[in-house]
């Protein structure tokens, strides 16, 4: 497991809830292949490209 740095553009792959109803994303960080890992969704940060 890794972790991302601030301010890397990320891909959001996936939007899930766990159990207590918080949102995950599964990200991959922009112009790489392959799924990263899912960050806690009010983590990010979203604008258009």
């Amino acid at each position: 497991m890794g972790t991302l740095k601030n301010g890397v553009e990320v891909y959001i792959i996936k939007i899930d809830y766990d159990s207590q109803g918080r949102p995950w994303a599964l990200v991959r960080p922009y112009g790489q292949n392959g799924a990263f890992g899912w960050v806690f969704r009010e983590f990010i940060s979203c604008f258009n490209r």
